[in-house]
């Protein structure tokens, strides 16, 4: 029997993961699709750390929205990684 869905989200990295974890929370019916394995060395994720750029030099406005939506991203992440916000 074929698995269906509301949603599927192809790619998981960055922005797809987002997006999952989203809908995720909201209820939404969602599957995920990445043709790479959780940890692989090749993805656009990859690494042991990163870089969160909070400057943008186009309007003051992106740069409040950036430091508002990483506040928002440590206080909702951090505890569910199990590390302190």
């Amino acid at each position: 029997m074929m698995r269906t869905c509301e949603v599927a989200i192809i790619g998981l990295g960055l922005m797809g993961s987002s997006a999952l974890h989203s809908l995720v929370r909201r209820g939404v019916d969602v599957l995920g699709f990445d043709p790479l394995a959780v940890g692989e060395s090749r993805g656009s994720s990859h690494g042991s750390c990163r870089v969160y750029r909070r400057f943008n030099f186009e309007s003051d406005a992106y740069t409040d929205l950036s430091d508002k939506a990483f506040r928002k991203f440590g206080a909702r992440l951090s505890p569910q990684a199990g590390e302190p916000s």
